[in-house]
């Protein structure tokens, strides 16, 4: 009976507290690591996580316990009165990072799109670096973290430039054939009048493929069957005189518009107006760091369930599109 006296007492306390986010104990949302601990509060029937702010960045919001339980940071979770230990939280609560200098680093870096997220970035110690990883509490969630490197080791940085253009005489009208309509088309490395060029369609700045004019590499020419360029005795000129596409209707066109930008558009099956078929964002063979939108077939007597994100028997099938 005396146990149980001193719970109700110890649980009406926490009524007589305030819960503000002036009461959360050494709560901090600069790091991590810190994002992803929920803090103590000093009404121990509340403690405090980190929540994204309007402005874009993290800070902590005081956040209710289930009734007649009590925050344990330790645990990381809220228990039964018998399993609270007050000390926990007067001991300092695990203390926010005193040092979050590594994690301001790495604060500014973008980890919004596909790329970005599988992109490591440089950090000012050549021991470390900056990578986007999933919250613990809100997998959806990415954010940037410093990560150490194996032990003698640095971080390498390499870039590529491309240092040879056309000339003026290349011009795309004389691209054989060629089309950057469907998937198919832009993963095609297309014939050129110069054997010494290709034509590939790249990304223009209103956001649709255009054909561009490439060099091959000194002293070799354009096989279109390899897709590359080669010594001339591998050299094949009917390759290119017999080359037929036209490049075809535009069966992509409904799935044309879907965006293949961010992680969840990536990772996200659109709907298709023929409900055998679905809209997949799929990198280009080419270039596997853009994403495109690309139609899927489903398999025979099923049909694509938007809500479910595969395709299910026709007979369970119901439109979410």
């Amino acid at each position: 009976m005396k146990f149980l006296c001193i719970s109700l007492i110890l649980l009406a306390s926490c009524g007589a507290f305030a819960q503000t986010v002036d009461d959360c104990i050494r709560a901090s949302c600069r790091t991590y690591e810190d994002v992803n601990t929920l803090w103590c509060h000093a009404d121990p029937g509340h403690f405090c996580q980190c929540r994204p702010s309007p402005s874009g960045t993290w800070a902590p919001q005081v956040m209710p316990c289930a009734p007649g339980t009590l925050y344990s940071f330790r645990r990381q979770t809220c228990v039964h009165p018998y399993m609270h230990d007050a000390l926990e939280c007067l001991d300092g609560g695990g203390g926010g990072t005193d040092d979050p200098a590594d994690s301001v680093l790495c604060e500014e870096v973008p980890c919004v799109t596909y790329w970005e997220i599988n992109t490591l970035v440089c950090h000012a110690d050549p021991k470390q670096f900056c990578q986007c990883k999933p919250l613990r509490i809100e997998p959806t969630v990415w954010v940037p973290v410093a990560m150490p490197c194996a032990a003698d080791t640095s971080v390498i940085l390499v870039l590529i430039a491309v240092v040879a253009l056309p000339t003026a005489s290349q011009s795309v009208q004389d691209c054989i054939n060629v089309s950057c309509r469907t998937y198919e088309d832009v993963n095609t490395l297309w014939c050129h009048a110069d054997p010494a060029h290709f034509c590939q369609c790249r990304p223009s700045p209103s956001g649709t493929w255009v054909p561009q004019v490439m060099p091959c590499a000194p002293g070799t020419l354009y096989s279109f069957r390899r897709q590359t360029c080669v010594h001339p005795p591998m050299y094949d000129d009917r390759e290119c005189d017999e080359l037929g596409p036209g490049g075809g209707e535009l069966e992509l066109a409904l799935c044309e518009e879907v965006p293949c930008v961010t992680y969840a558009e990536v990772n996200t099956l659109v709907c298709h107006e023929d409900r055998t078929r679905f809209c997949q964002c799929r990198p280009l063979k080419i270039d596997p760091t853009v994403w495109v939108p690309v139609v899927m077939p489903c398999a025979e007597s099923t049909s694509f369930s938007f809500l479910h994100q595969t395709c299910t028997r026709d007979e369970l099938w119901v439109n979410s599109c």
